[in-house]
């Protein structure tokens, strides 16, 4: 996982990309994560289409939140992997 520095925190509902995964179960983990906490969250495949399985996604997947849910969302799920 890459961490993505976010430095607005302004009350939007702007996606903002929290994190970058290099398969799509750790990216889809912590969408269940976030979402358990009511916190809308997606997820963006550079190889484009649908995400199946749980392997390698080429170019990575990335994990986007709300501007306003960014620092629970970092608390639930960067916090906790590191």
């Amino acid at each position: 996982m890459h961490f993505i520095e976010v430095l607005s925190m302004s009350e939007s509902h702007e996606p903002v990309k929290l994190a970058s995964f290099s398969t799509t179960f750790e990216a889809e983990r912590a969408v269940a994560t976030l979402e358990s906490a009511g916190i809308p969250a997606m997820v963006k495949s550079h190889a484009g289409g649908i995400i199946f399985g749980a392997g390698p996604a080429p170019g990575g997947v990335e994990l986007y939140v709300r501007k306003k849910d960014v620092d629970r969302a970092w608390q639930l799920v960067v916090r906790e992997a590191v």
